[in-house]
């Protein structure tokens, strides 16, 4: 796992960032979506509305779409 830090709008420049948390597999975005280039938190529509993080289940479905499994 990598953790990248951006504590302003210089560091999000010239990146993909779509808001945190993004949470991405290879350098993809499991939850694609239009980067922006500010500082901000990032929802997720789940089935209790918006979320500050996708659900478990929408997690697992995301890994199963990209042929991602358990070991």
């Amino acid at each position: 796992m990598v953790h990248r830090v951006m504590k302003t709008r210089a560091d999000v420049l010239g990146t993909e960032f779509a808001g945190s948390p993004t949470i991405t597999v290879d350098g993809l975005d499991l939850f694609p979506s239009t980067p922006t280039e500010e500082l901000t938190c990032r929802v997720y529509s789940t089935p209790l509305g918006l979320q500050g993080a996708p659900a478990v289940e929408q997690l697992a479905a995301a890994f199963t779409a990209r042929g991602l499994r358990k070991r």
